[in-house]
This record gives structure tokens, C-alpha cells and sequence, in this order.
């Protein structure tokens, strides 16, 4: 019964990784000049989300997908921006800068006196590092 139900899985997951029989619509992910089988996967950075489609549409600024055969794009997470048509991946906002959002296409500048946090997802105050007393130091060597 096990043999069974192994065989029936691999059957299974070859007809999916095969996909659709020549002459059927292209699964979401794929395109086709016709729309129909055979076809190939959306190259990364581009996606199809409807079945039958003929071509892969690019990703916009905020978005990406590193990953062939994509029917979405994925919004960049929070903290992190692209500023390009078809990405494959975000980048961390640069140092002073956020993206307080997921999908940001270009990080926001903190305002005077403020840095982001560690996660790049928001704008905090900077803290200048206290001095120390010299009043220790001259009570030492003086009494």
C-alpha cells in the first residue's frame, strides 16, 4: 500500500512539474506566444498571473521576484526599497534613510536630529554619548 501511494505522488508531481498538455493554456507563471502549452516560466523579475497568458509582465518599483515561474510579485519588506522595474530582490534603505511600508520604491530621509532605527523602519532621535565628569578625574589626582 505504501509502494502505492509513493508511485501515486511521484505521478503527481510529474504532472504538475510537466504542466499543461501542448495545446492547453500556460498555468499562471508561464507564458507562451499563443498563450497555450508548451511553455516557459517567467524569468525572475517578471510574473504571470492569469492562466493562458502570452507574455510576462515586469514588476514594479517596490516589488520583485527572485524565483522563475512567478504569478505575483512580492512587496519589498519594510525597511527595505527598489527603485527599478523587474528586481529580483530589495536592498536595506541607506543609513538615515526608511521605509516605514512594505512595496517602498524610494526610502524616505529622517528628519534633522534623527536616524532610523536598526530595522530601517523607522525615524528615532540621535543620542549623542554623555561626557564624562572630569570632576572625578581632578578629585582623584588632586585630593
Amino acid at each position: 500500500m505504501r509502494t502505492a501511494t509513493l508511485a501515486l505522488l511521484i505521478l503527481a508531481a510529474c504532472v504538475v512539474i510537466a504542466g499543461p498538455a501542448a495545446g492547453q493554456p500556460c498555468n499562471a507563471g508561464f507564458s507562451s506566444p499563443d498563450g497555450n502549452a508548451p511553455c516557459d516560466p517567467c524569468p525572475p523579475g517578471r510574473y504571470a498571473s492569469d492562466p493562458g497568458s502570452m507574455v510576462c509582465q515586469v514588476c514594479l518599483p517596490g516589488t520583485y521576484t527572485s524565483l522563475p515561474g512567478s504569478a505575483a510579485c512580492l512587496a519589498c519588506p519594510v525597511g527595505t526599497y527598489t527603485d527599478v522595474e523587474g528586481s529580483t530582490g530589495c536592498t536595506t534603505c541607506p543609513e538615515g534613510t526608511i521605509a516605514p511600508v512594505p512595496g517602498t520604491a524610494v526610502c524616505q530621509a529622517c528628519p534633522s536630529g534623527q536616524t532610523n532605527n536598526p530595522s530601517h523602519s523607522e525615524c528615532v532621535p540621535v543620542t549623542v554619548p554623555a561626557r564624562p565628569s572630569t570632576w572625578g578625574l581632578l578629585k582623584s589626582r588632586y585630593l
